[in-house]
């Protein structure tokens, strides 16, 4: 009887053993400020990790924007985000966490109001100083009068004797000075109009350091004020975390980023954490096909179209957080997730409002919240 309590016993506890799951360690993160406007917010900290999350939620639980961020060297991050559109006076839920996986340092930070210029007064008027009139008038000085009665006088006879003074030096003529003659204003050339900058023609190839990416030219735009849109073509330095930038500006012009080509990624072994920006429309086919550090994806709120495999064999892949709400099951190509990606966790954040219908589009590749 107590060998087969003992039994009993020992399978239970390996059982237990069995089913309690051991967790990878993730980083600690610490948040030491956060500033937020009505277009961007500014989140700063320290961690061990190599790379942070930073997701903005509303009051009604909804996630307004999800984008990784590098940790430099010193393990201090300054974590961007330029793209967003908050309500001033409003306070959002900011949270960063390591972009593996652990757990959300949350904070809450209020919209800051745009402060209206007090202006600058008119000034009410120059016054003449207090007591300081206007003549009314320029009068005779009083007592100064015409003298009456002014004659020749008496005896003013020719005086005897008066001879030529000695000596008497005779002045030299008096130089009458030459007007000075005023200046004559040369006037200034005028300036040559700057030519304008000639637009890149559909087609051209682009370069950002900033984004180390290379863009192809879909529409031109101008110095002007017409802004032109890009194809993110390929990145140009291998990185870990890559943003797809909603807006660039080259050489004065800007440009919106409206897709991701084919196989804009492919093969990249390096990048963990991509974030696609709110202008894609359209992710090509194989863009990051054989991505196999890939971890978490960020889908812009205007994509309509995936292609073929765009992440397949992306088997590291493991959070997608889907920001648009316009994806229909026609406009997404065949083999796009990873294989046996439910098996091995993947996990969709989708917008509330989209839950029932994408539940439907992404249930059978893994969880959907």
């Amino acid at each position: 009887m107590k060998k087969t309590l003992l039994s009993v016993l020992l399978t239970l506890g390996l059982i237990l053993l069995i089913s309690v799951p051991v967790s990878a360690k993730n980083e600690s993160v610490t948040v030491s400020s956060c500033t937020l406007t009505a277009t961007s917010a500014v989140v700063e900290g320290s961690t061990d990790a190599s790379a942070v999350m930073v997701r903005i939620k509303d009051a009604s639980n909804y996630i307004i924007a999800l984008q990784s961020f590098a940790v430099a060297t010193d393990g201090t991050f300054s974590a961007s985000l330029d793209d967003v559109s908050l309500t001033e006076g409003a306070t959002y839920t900011v949270s960063v966490a390591d972009y593996e996986g652990g757990a959300w340092e949350s904070t809450s930070a209020t919209v800051e109001k745009a402060e209206e210029p007090t202006g600058t007064e008119e000034p009410t008027g120059t016054e003449n100083p207090t007591g300081t009139e206007n003549p009314t008038g320029t009068e005779n000085p009083t007592g100064t009068e015409t003298p009456t009665n002014t004659g020749t006088p008496s005896n003013t006879g020719t005086p005897s004797n008066t001879g030529t003074p000695a000596n008497t030096v005779t002045p030299a003529p008096t130089t009458t000075p030459e007007p000075t003659p005023t200046p004559t204003a040369t006037p200034e050339p005028t300036p040559t109009p700057t030519e304008a900058v000639k637009a890149p023609e559909a087609g051209t190839t682009l370069k950002s350091s900033k984004y180390h990416a290379k863009f192809t030219v879909k529409e031109s735009g101008d110095t002007e004020g017409t802004v032109g849109t890009l194809e993110y073509t390929a990145p140009t330095k291998k990185l870990k975390s890559y943003t797809v930038p909603s807006k660039i500006t080259i050489d004065g012009i800007t440009y919106k980023i409206t897709s991701i080509a084919p196989g804009a990624f492919k093969g990249n072994t390096k990048v963990t954490s991509i974030t696609i920006g709110n202008y894609v429309t359209t992710i090509g086919k194989k863009a990051f096909y054989g991505c196999t550090k890939l971890t978490s994806v960020t889908i812009g709120k205007r994509v309509t179209k995936i292609g073929d495999k765009a992440f397949y064999k992306a088997k590291s892949l493991k959070n997608v957080t889907v920001l648009t709400t316009k994806l229909k099951a026609e406009n997404i190509g065949k083999n796009v997730w990873p294989k046996n990606s439910k098996k091995n966790g993947l996990a969709f954040s989708v917008p509330a409002k989209k839950l029932k219908s994408y539940k439907k589009l992404f249930g059978s590749y893994g969880t959907v919240s």
